[in-house]
């Protein structure tokens, strides 16, 4: 297999990034005051966006510690929901957004709103978290991936990519895992979103230049605390200021 087949075949392996995480990642702090909270309630991942396969289970459970532990490690004050009842709190502000002839209730950003003036009612907190985790494309060269703030290796088993293998990578396109994190205040003001890249969804594995190739999921995605906490981190720069202790 020439390289420039290596190359056109990785530059296949493409997921597009869900419709929320699609533009260029730059945090933004929509208020200053909306990082100062001491309290914050945080939504189950991916709450409103289905889960990717590859992600869910452990992994995303993975993610999900590192992310509240960041948090208490800043000094806030978390509580969480569980998932059945953030589900149906979400219900609920959808049809409460609908009752009162708001306009485009079907976008994201105003249920939450909603949500989030609704769960004070029950909740004492300052600032809502809504976190979920996505895939999108990470641009590749022989060695590395790069997308949202990070760089990863680029892994390749098998003899065909050993260091005298016929098999060379030049540049593609990879799976890759970031998370998106949005902020609301208690009132349901809009105060923050940003997103962290995590790690690499895929890998490849090739025997000799005479058989294609095949790309698989990475068998210990997201295992590495070290690479989950540098994305929790870049996510939440700026709602949670790095210096902070």
């Amino acid at each position: 297999m020439t390289r420039a087949r290596i190359a056109a075949l990785a530059a296949g392996v493409v997921v597009l990034a869900l419709a929320l995480g699609c533009a260029a990642p730059r945090n933004h702090l929509y208020q200053r005051s909306g990082a100062d909270f001491e309290r914050a309630l945080v939504l189950p991942l991916n709450l409103v966006v289905a889960m990717p396969e590859e992600l869910d289970g452990p992994a995303a459970r993975g993610v999900d510690a590192v992310l509240l532990g960041y948090l208490a490690e800043h000094g806030k004050a978390v509580e969480t929901l569980g998932f059945a009842d953030a589900s149906t709190a979400w219900r609920e502000s959808e049809a409460e957004c609908r009752s009162q002839a708001e306009k485009k209730c079907e976008r994201f950003a105003n249920v939450a709103s909603v949500m989030a003036q609704r769960l004070r009612r029950n909740h004492e907190y300052q600032t809502l978290i809504v976190p979920y985790l996505f895939l999108r494309n990470a641009r590749t060269n022989a060695h590395t991936a790069a997308w949202d703030g990070v760089k990863r290796p680029v892994e390749k088993t098998g003899q065909g990519f050993e260091q005298d293998g016929p098999l060379r990578l030049v540049r593609g396109s990879f799976r890759a895992a970031s998370l998106k994190v949005f902020a609301f205040s208690s009132d349901g003001e809009k105060v923050f979103e940003g997103v962290g890249g995590l790690d690499l969804v895929d890998r490849l594995d090739g025997y000799s230049e005479y058989e294609p190739y095949t790309v698989e999921v990475r068998d210990n995605l997201l295992a590495d605390s070290a690479v989950v906490r540098e994305g929790v981190v870049l996510a939440l720069d700026s709602l949670v200021p790095r210096s902070e202790h």
